[in-house]
């Protein structure tokens, strides 16, 4: 067993105090300075994280013509990205769903009418852009109402 002379165990203790006096400005400064720079840069270039998406039903109608539709939104990245917004559709009161469409940037919650017998109508509102896997699900038939905006301001003469 070694002996420490006193004056050694003082030495030590100051030598600890000067390096926790010096890590520990420096490594409050790298995770202030570190997280700041993790939000500047996810915000022009989003990063994912995982294959983790948030989603959040925003709305529902049932027993529209024998047929129910779920409008969901989708968030897969962390700061900087528009979400996506889903409609699925099942037989009402069945939990075997079928996505129809997705699509971005909707000014409002979509709604779902019926305009014939197994023909029903969703209007959606101003899009940016829309991806329809198809306008027939088993015997429905689905029309699409959307906008998309303008994309540049042409003059009429």
């Amino acid at each position: 067993m070694a002996n420490y002379h006193p004056m050694s165990r003082w030495l030590d203790g100051v030598s600890w105090a000067l390096v926790a006096l010096l890590f520990v400005p420096l490594g409050g400064l790298v995770y202030i300075f570190g997280g700041w720079l993790l939000i500047a840069l996810g915000a022009p270039l989003p990063w994912h994280i995982g294959d983790s998406c948030i989603t959040k039903t925003s709305g529902k109608a049932e027993n529209v013509g024998g047929f129910d539709f779920e409008f969901e939104e989708v968030n897969c990245d962390a700061i900087g990205s528009p979400e996506v917004r889903m409609i699925f559709v099942s037989r009402h009161g069945q939990h075997q769903r079928y996505r129809l469409t997705a699509y971005r940037d909707a000014a409002r919650t979509p709604a779902a009418t019926l305009v014939a017998p197994q023909t029903v109508r969703l209007s959606l509102g101003s899009v940016a852009s829309f991806d329809s896997r198809d306008d027939h699900w088993r015997d429905l038939r689905v029309i699409y109402d959307y906008s998309a905006p303008k994309l540049y301001n042409a003059k009429q003469p």
